[in-house]
Formats: C-alpha cells, sequence, structure tokens
C-alpha cells in the first residue's frame, strides 16, 4: 500500500498514513484514530461510515535525472529512509536557510532606515 507506512519504536508501532478514505469503519474506531492522530486532519462522515485522513503536506512530483535519483536512493539507504523523506529534508533545509536570509535582509533594511532617520 503506497500510501500507509508501518515502523516498530521499542515499545509501540507507529502507523504514518497520507491521505486515506477508510470506509465501514466504526464511531468507537474513528474517536480512538482521532484521539491519538500527532498530525493532519480525521474526519468522520457518519452517514458513509468513512473515516477520512489527510496531510497538512501537500505531495509534490518532481522529474530528476537518474544520477540524482541514484543519489537519494543511496543516502536512503546509508540512513535508513527513503528517498523521498530524505529529498523532503534537503527542500526543508535550503527553505529555511531562505527565510533566514529574508528576515535578515528585512531586519537589515529596517535598520539601516531607522539609521538613516
Amino acid at each position: 500500500m503506497a500510501n500507509l507506512y508501518v515502523k516498530r519504536l521499542k515499545d509501540r508501532w507507529v502507523i504514518h498514513m497520507k491521505d486515506t478514505r477508510l470506509n465501514g469503519v466504526s464511531v468507537e474506531l474513528a474517536d480512538f484514530i482521532k484521539r491519538l492522530a500527532k498530525q493532519g486532519r480525521v474526519r468522520y462522515v457518519p452517514e458513509y461510515e468513512a473515516l477520512n485522513i489527510g496531510l497538512e503536506e501537500e505531495l509534490l512530483s518532481v522529474s530528476l535525472s537518474v544520477d540524482i535519483k541514484d543519489w537519494l536512493r543511496k543516502k536512503g539507504e546509508q540512513t535508513g529512509k527513503s528517498m523521498q523523506d530524505i529529498a523532503a529534508e534537503i527542500l526543508e533545509e535550503v527553505y529555511k536557510q531562505e527565510q533566514g536570509r529574508s528576515k535578515s535582509n528585512t531586519n537589515n533594511f529596517q535598520s539601516f532606515n531607522q539609521n538613516q532617520s
């Protein structure tokens, strides 16, 4: 199943799910899952007995060269992560650096303007 990952952490199991709809779910099970969900949106639709689980993240498809995909795959194997997780971490780090740079530039501009007054 492409949208479900299960991993064992010492004394418990952790389930990671992407956007999913489960049909034939009881209200009790839906309430249990909603209480234990750590992230995302969990919504029960009683008339369909359906549980919708949605991410707070949007999926992104990117075309990459074979060399980059091989590099990501190797990094994933070395760290025990998926190549998607490695790519997401890299993008997140670059995004944070850019945001820090933007804030720094804004602060420098504000300081400059205050000194000019």
